[in-house]
């Protein structure tokens, strides 16, 4: 009789890895620095705005489906003493799936930046460069916003 445990094991313990390497989380990727006025974009990875010094500790938020009434913060994280980011979004469609997401940068004495965008796709190499402004931060208050889309979606 022919031992068939061994080659079910090595599969199931295949399935099982290839099933975590796809619930691994998406990371967004960025830099801050300082400019004339708050902005954001994704740029490619040699983009030498990307060199230049960073500003530290702003804290990046990533709200998904800010269109819709059931917005949600995702993710959040501080940038280092060299400006850089990086924004765990552990979501399920994050980095693949083709929808809208809403990144907010804010550090007292510069202005709020705020982009609505499509993340990357996981190979993509590009990264989110936050400039900001110096001036007053004002966080948008998203609650404002649903009776907005309580109106229309009524």
């Amino acid at each position: 009789m022919p031992n068939t445990t061994r080659p079910l094991l090595l599969g199931l313990s295949l399935a099982g890895l290839v099933g975590l390497a796809g619930c691994q989380a998406y990371v967004l990727h960025g830099k801050v620095t300082r400019g004339s006025i708050s902005v954001m974009s994704l740029v490619e990875p040699d983009d030498p705005r990307l060199a230049e010094p960073g500003v530290p500790n702003v804290q990046v938020a990533v709200h998904r489906d800010p269109g819709r009434l059931a917005i949600r913060l995702t993710g959040r994280a501080l940038s280092d003493a060299r400006g850089s980011f990086a924004v765990e979004l552990d979501e399920f469609g994050a980095g693949w799936m083709d929808e809208e997401w809403l990144v907010i940068a804010t550090r007292r004495g510069f202005e709020t930046a705020q982009l609505q965008l499509r993340i990357p796709s996981r190979t993509d190499p590009r990264r989110l460069l936050i400039i900001l402004a110096p001036g007053i931060s004002e966080v948008p208050d998203l609650r404002d916003d649903l009776i907005e889309q309580y109106e229309r979606f009524r």
